[in-house]
């Protein structure tokens, strides 16, 4: 069948991928991006650069697994002396995962019902547990990798290999989602086809465009 653009439909079929692996922070849901004015308003603070006081080592060690979210938290209170308690910053980012990106939660249903869809998040356990208790949406993900069980993060090829092993999946048959350009980088140098996440129509348009059925 041959399209208005002169393309023949049917070879965009032929190329279905086997699986859409969609990252979860600010793809989804909100992860950290957006808690900087009520961390500043809380602990009377500048909002300038709070997030990046939220990055580095310690979130890396958080999302591999080898602290917790509280050694976590208390480790930013401490060191940057904010006068905010840790059960308030709990409370802060908790309520941060509640906001759901651009009606991503109805595109995802629509794509679940023709497509397997897999999570692939650089996450803390605590945060993870208490996301799925608030989203039942995220339960039409069949597989879900997450950074603390595979102690990889996704800029990391280590973490696409792995997932290649252990689910037997050929890269050139899976589309993976992400916001982050480094991840996609990473995912796209082990063979992944990719699509960087800036939008919910600009995926939607993408993904059409590469033959999945919505």
């Amino acid at each position: 069948m041959i399209s208005k653009r002169g393309i023949d439909s049917s070879l965009f079929f032929m190329n279905k991928p086997d699986a859409l692996i969609f990252d979860l922070s600010e793809v989804i849901i909100r992860g950290l991006v957006g808690i900087e004015n009520e961390v500043a308003k809380k602990a009377r603070i500048p909002s300038d650069d709070i997030l990046k006081k939220f990055g580095g080592q310690n979130l890396e060690k958080l999302c591999r697994g080898n602290i917790s979210e509280k050694e976590y938290l208390r480790k930013i209170i401490t060191e940057y002396h904010w006068n905010i308690t840790l059960t308030l910053l709990q409370n802060i980012i908790r309520k941060n995962f509640h906001h759901i990106i651009e009606n991503m939660d109805r595109l995802l249903y629509i794509l679940s019902e023709k497509n397997n869809l897999s999570l692939m998040s650089d996450h803390a356990r605590e945060w993870i547990e208490y996301i799925f208790e608030q989203h039942e949406f995220l339960d039409c993900f069949t597989t879900k990798i997450f950074s603390y069980d595979t102690s990889f993060l996704k800029h990391e090829p280590e973490s696409f290999t792995y997932i290649i092993q252990k689910y037997e999946i050929n890269p050139e048959k899976c589309i993976f989602i992400d916001d982050n350009p480094a991840n996609i980088r990473t995912a796209q140098k082990i063979g992944f086809r990719a699509i960087h996440f800036q939008s919910q129509a600009q995926l939607t348009q993408e993904l059409t465009e590469q033959g999945i059925e919505l």
